[in-house]
Formats: structure tokens, C-alpha cells, sequence
């Protein structure tokens, strides 16, 4: 089992189960984990109902929503940006944990940054706007990789360039994206 609620057009407003606007923005889903008789009968012998359904349930703990005699998985809920045509700026975990997005400034048109709720970063340094793609990253450990594409926009070659200033990873020729 599972359902799925929408955001209403304005990018803010959950709407009800079973609804849908024209923007189709998505809320958060939802994935039946466990039925309530089901933990019942193999955890009765270690605590009541009432106690395991608040543990599930706290935000801290479990995460769990508790409905229709199920408990449910929540999705991670995104955070919209309606100047740029509704793009996900954030997501927010069961938790309460964020995860930010962040977008190239020439065009918005590609994600250049995440950002985890540690604050570790995935950065793409440099794009290429002909095949669409980034072509030059760097992970959380700054390590960098690039990529090179054919005429197609698919990837021939892939390196493991290392921390910047180091001798330690492969070989590229950094003037040029092709």
C-alpha cells in the first residue's frame, strides 16, 4: 500500500488524499510499513501497543505516521521555489532533517550544489552547456572528477582528478570542457 498527497498550486498548500492541481507538485508519499496486528503479535510479549506506537511514532525516533491501522513510511517533503518555475530548493526529511539544492546562477537550470544536514556538499564546478551535463565535481572530501563527452553527449572518458593542488589522480587538460 501507498498514497501520494500533492501541493496546491501555490506551491504551499497540501491538499487532501485524492487530489490534484494543475502544477501536479508533489508533497510527500507514503509506504505502508507494518500493520498494527502484525507488530502486535511479535512484540506483545515486550511492550503494549501504546508504547511501541509512541516509539514509531516520535519524530525522533521512529518517524512513522500512524494511520488506518498502518504505520507509514513519510517520504522526504520538498521545498519549492515558485520564482524559478516551482524548482525543489530543500527537502526535509521524516526527521526534520534538511537537504538543500542549490542551482547554477547563468541559466538555474542545473543543480550545482547539495548540501546534506551535516552541511557536506557535493559541488559541480564546471558545466557543459553542450551536452547538458556537468562535466568537472567535486565530492564532500574535495576530491574533484571530470568527465569528457562525444559528439552525442555521452560519456568516454571519466577522471579521478584528486584533491586540487596534489599529484595524486589522474591527468586532464582543464582548458577546455571537450
Amino acid at each position: 500500500h501507498s498514497y501520494v498527497l500533492f501541493r496546491a498550486d501555490d506551491g504551499v498548500t497540501v491538499l487532501p488524499p485524492g487530489s490534484i492541481a494543475s502544477k501536479v507538485l508533489f508533497h510527500q508519499a507514503y509506504k505502508a510499513a507494518f500493520i498494527a496486528s502484525q507488530l502486535t503479535a511479535v512484540f506483545s510479549s515486550k511492550m503494549s501497543f501504546v508504547q511501541l506506537a509512541n516509539l514509531l511514532t516520535d519524530p525522533q525516533q521512529g518517524g512513522y505516521l500512524f494511520s488506518d491501522d498502518y504505520f507509514w513510511i513519510p517520504s522526504a517533503t520538498p521545498a519549492y521555489d515558485p520564482a524559478h518555475f516551482f524548482l525543489p530548493v530543500s527537502f526535509a526529511d521524516a526527521f526534520g532533517q534538511v537537504t538543500s539544492i542549490q542551482y547554477d546562477a547563468k541559466y538555474h537550470l542545473f543543480t550545482e550544489r547539495i548540501t546534506d544536514p551535516l552541511g557536506h556538499a557535493i559541488v559541480v564546478r564546471e558545466f557543459n552547456y553542450r551536452v547538458l551535463q556537468p562535466w568537472l565535481l567535486e565530492d564532500i572530501n574535495g576530491n574533484l572528477s571530470a568527465a569528457r563527452f562525444d559528439a552525442f553527449g555521452v560519456p568516454v572518458m571519466t577522471f579521478v582528478l584528486g584533491k586540487p593542488g596534489t599529484d595524486a589522480g589522474d591527468e586532464i587538460d582543464m582548458s577546455s570542457t571537450e
